[in-house]
């Protein structure tokens, strides 16, 4: 079964996204998204295995004290894998989340700047729990901050050369015919015996469903944010209903 993940975007220690509910509950799932440990909580009723968490404040240049602290408190509160994809500094940094209950950190600049400090961190804390952010378009995945290009393949066979045995895989191409992008990923994931969790891409339940074909070609995870706050999927609006109808959601 594909693993579904759903997405928060920390902002300040408050979540950008939210939960579009039924009618008179709008404040409700406001408020869940002001208080994330509230909305983790949700998620997990709602059955989820695990949480990713990107740190936003980290990509824009701010100061993510509140973030970091937020995430730190996050993962001692809940009781599933929290996976957190930050702007880190250095592998200090990410040695401190994984020491301190982040189950796994998603990088992409640093194994760039620290590519032996990188393996050092993969072999202390497991390749499961060091992961490598992919974000390609048109086929070229580009290093933030660096300017540094990669095709795909070489992507994945140079990470795959520090250790990895994961990639996180955001497409940005608008108009990608996912079955082919699928097809693609699922070869790569062969041939550098790289698992991949697939970052967005995923709409609705078809294409989810979709998905489930690829399981066993490499293709294990996917990680949904907008699709799962605008509830694209069926079970969703059972949910919603259900908390419409419980006092929590009478603010």
């Amino acid at each position: 079964m594909i693993l579904v993940i759903p997405s928060l975007d920390l902002r300040n220690g408050e979540c950008c996204q939210c939960i579009k509910g039924n009618e008179g509950t709008q404040d409700y799932y406001n408020n869940l998204s002001k208080n994330p440990e509230y909305l983790l909580m949700l998620w997990r009723k709602e059955n989820s295995k695990s949480l990713h968490i990107t740190d936003l404040d980290s990509f824009e240049d701010e100061n993510n004290f509140v973030n970091a602290n937020s995430v730190l408190y996050l993962s001692q509160m809940i009781d599933i894998p929290i996976q957190l994809y930050s702007n880190f500094n250095a592998t200090d940094e990410c040695d401190m989340f994984l020491s301190n209950g982040v189950y796994r950190v998603i990088v992409d600049s640093l194994f760039e700047s620290e590519p032996k400090q990188i393996q050092d961190l993969i072999i202390k804390h497991t390749p499961s729990r060091v992961v490598f952010m992919a974000s390609s378009k048109n086929g070229v995945v580009e290093i933030p901050g660096k300017g540094r290009i990669y095709s795909e393949e070489d992507f994945f066979e140079f990470t795959r050369s520090l250790g990895a045995n994961r990639i996180v895989y955001d497409c940005l191409d608008e108009n990608t015919i996912l079955s082919q992008k699928l097809e693609d990923l699922s070869e790569l994931s062969k041939k550098y015996n790289v698992r991949v969790t697939l970052k967005n891409s995923i709409y609705d339940s078809k294409q989810l469903l979709n998905l489930t074909n690829y399981e066993r070609k490499g293709i294990d995870s996917v990680i949904l944010g907008k699709a799962l706050y605008d509830n694209n999927f069926p079970c969703q609006k059972i949910w919603r209903e259900v908390e419409a109808d419980l006092d929590c959601c009478s603010l």
